[in-house]
């Protein structure tokens, strides 16, 4: 079973299949905004909903939930242990919700609260980008289908002075996305410059406008951060061909 974002971090026992599952997990971050530049904050929001398609999962499956700084190439739980995931054994009834194809809220596995990052916490600094992901661990040879719709991405910048309200955040978009040899990024002002960052966290291209060469790679999922005229950041990801 692949593992696209971090090393295992726990030795996790995988339900027994006796044929190939597809499956769909797709996360989708609404707070803060996917691809979004935010301030560090000790209380940082985090909602996502959660949406699956494919062959039904089933009691004993395992849904990850983790928080990874691509940056520092590591992973929390949503407690904020650094190194380890946030692990849940699918009940019936757990599978069922998933399964019906509807939207399910964050709330729902953090027992009806709000879930939180510390993003002032040692292992997090300006600059750094977060991922956060979902999983489906199930039984050996089952796998995921598309991979490039399991976590939402934001920014860190440095945490806004007291009389600050909010922070200007840029939507970007890519074409051809998957792109073959060139990924062209537009936003909603100039861009002057792009990185292009491998699931590693390892920059492996760059360029000084708003289209960058992506020949050379191997196909896979990436990240490119684009950086605009007036200074702001923002970051999504596309499929290298």
């Amino acid at each position: 079973m692949k593992k696209i974002y971090a090393i295992l971090a726990l030795a996790l026992a995988t339900t027994a299949s006796f044929g190939q599952r597809h499956f769909d997990i797709a996360l989708n971050l609404s707070t803060p905004a996917d691809g979004s530049t935010v301030p560090q904050s000790a209380s940082q929001p985090i909602t996502f909903s959660l949406t699956h398609s494919g062959d039904a999962l089933a009691a004993g499956d395992t849904l990850a939930l983790y928080y990874y700084n691509v940056t520092q190439n590591e992973i929390y739980s949503l407690d904020e242990s650094a190194g380890y995931y946030t692990i849940f054994v699918l009940t019936s009834q757990m599978a069922t919700l998933i399964n019906g194809g509807s939207a399910v809220p964050s709330m729902v596995f953090n027992s009806g609260s709000q879930m939180t990052l510390n993003t002032l916490a040692s292992g997090f600094n300006t600059g750094d980008t977060i991922l956060v992901v979902a999983e489906i661990w199930a039984g050996i040879n089952d796998e995921d289908t598309d991979l490039t719709n399991n976590f939402g991405s934001f920014i860190l910048s440095a945490p806004l002075p007291a009389s600050v309200t909010n922070l200007n955040t840029i939507a970007l978009s890519a074409y051809p996305n998957p792109a073959l040899s060139e990924l062209n990024v537009t936003a909603d002002e100039q861009i002057v410059s792009l990185t292009i960052i491998d699931m590693e966290g390892k920059v492996v291209a760059t360029a000084a406008d708003s289209r960058v060469d992506v020949s050379t790679l191997t196909s896979g999922v990436y990240m490119y951060e684009a950086t605009t005229v007036s200074g702001l950041k923002a970051i999504n990801k596309f499929i290298k061909q």
